[in-house]
């Protein structure tokens, strides 16, 4: 077998070539100048090639960079599912003892993270237990809800159902712009270009558009799906949503008893956001949509308005680029109007933008 390339450890080389031959055998040729391809397939060639790759890589360091830094597993399977069942009857453990410590004693919240292979059943395992950790929270008067981060929704009905079997109280908390079960063909908000406007300048969805039915609100607040999904979800023993829910602020009653955290597969990559908006249509697009609308203002209009004449102020000022393609990733701290903003003193001023 040929020597083992730097960094990466033994090359199972018996493997690599039967699919090397395999790909040779299926490649399309032409017959009349190429009937016979054997020499393609010698154990000799392909050894001198592989040779070859891994002594132009060995020194490279962007693919030295991408070697894993974890040993590869060892154990059987049944053996893997005995010590992954171990890991997490450990952090059950230790979760229900933190929760019942004394506040002003207790450290940090443990963070954990478990890496196994694909088929180990990490999931099922991890959900098996759930039951036993509420119920024994629920009689000691401890934290007891769980939140369940998947990557895809597919995968958080797919747990939801498999919850539910096992004799929870689950409740799916989907996103604004995921399909409304209950009303094919339509999203669970359908004010998603007004959602759009405000993550593209770094405000809060919630606050800035949704509001209250108590005070200033959407027009479709009443009888917006994703609205009415929280009380739900708030009553539920476990919240199962989208890994996105991690960069957005939860509010105090969806808090409320949270006991646990479990992210079901890799979740970072979701938080790479990157909004683009050109300045000419930031102020014209945010009133395409009647969003929070206010009986009380001089004049039935949006919100936005004061953030128009904050950015004319601004560019007249040279605090802005010119007209052109733009990238923003928050907003720079503004006064809002329910109205055309009056003009102030000079004293009156040193608030605003």
């Amino acid at each position: 077998m040929p020597s083992d390339a730097r960094g990466y450890g033994a090359r199972d080389d018996t493997a690599f070539f039967k699919k090397l031959k395999q790909a040779i055998d299926g490649a399309p040729r032409d017959l009349a100048k190429r009937p016979d391809v054997s020499n393609y397939k010698d154990d000799g060639y392909l050894g001198r090639l592989t040779d070859g790759a891994f002594a132009l890589l060995a020194d490279d360091e962007d693919s030295q960079a991408i070697a894993p830094h974890f040993s590869a597993p060892t154990l059987t399977a049944e053996d893997g599912r005995a010590e992954l069942g171990c890991v997490l009857d450990g952090f059950f453990d230790r979760a229900a003892r933190w929760h019942g410590a004394d506040r002003e004693c207790r450290c940090d919240p443990e963070h954990a993270a478990i890496a196994v292979d694909l088929g180990l059943g990490k999931s099922r395992f991890a959900r098996v237990r759930l039951g036993y950790f509420i119920e024994h929270a629920k009689t000691e008067g401890r934290p007891h809800r769980i939140l369940w981060m998947v990557p895809i929704h597919r995968l958080g009905n797919e747990s939801a159902a498999d919850m539910r079997d096992l004799g929870l109280h689950v409740a799916v908390l989907r996103g604004r712009d995921a399909a409304d079960p209950s009303a094919p063909g339509l999203t669970m908000c359908v004010n998603l270009t007004a959602v759009a406007d405000a993550q593209a300048i770094g405000e809060s969805v919630e606050t800035a558009l949704c509001g209250t039915l108590a005070g200033a609100c959407c027009p479709f607040h009443a009888t917006c799906a994703y609205q009415a999904q929280k009380p739900r979800a708030v009553a539920a023993d476990v919240v199962i949503l989208a890994n996105q829910g991690l960069f957005n602020a939860m509010n105090k009653t969806m808090r409320a008893n949270l006991a646990l955290t479990i992210i079901d597969e890799a979740f970072w990559q979701t938080g790479l956001a990157h909004y683009t908006i050109r300045l000419p249509g930031f102020a014209a697009e945010p009133t395409t949509w009647p969003v929070l609308r206010d009986a009380n203002a001089q004049r039935e209009g949006f919100t936005m308005d004061g953030v128009r004449m904050s950015r004319r102020r601004r560019r007249k000022a040279g605090d802005l680029p010119p007209r052109w393609l733009r990238t923003r990733t928050r907003r720079p701290n503004c006064t809002i109007f329910a109205g055309r903003p009056r003009r102030r003193s000079k004293r009156s001023r040193t608030k605003g933008c």
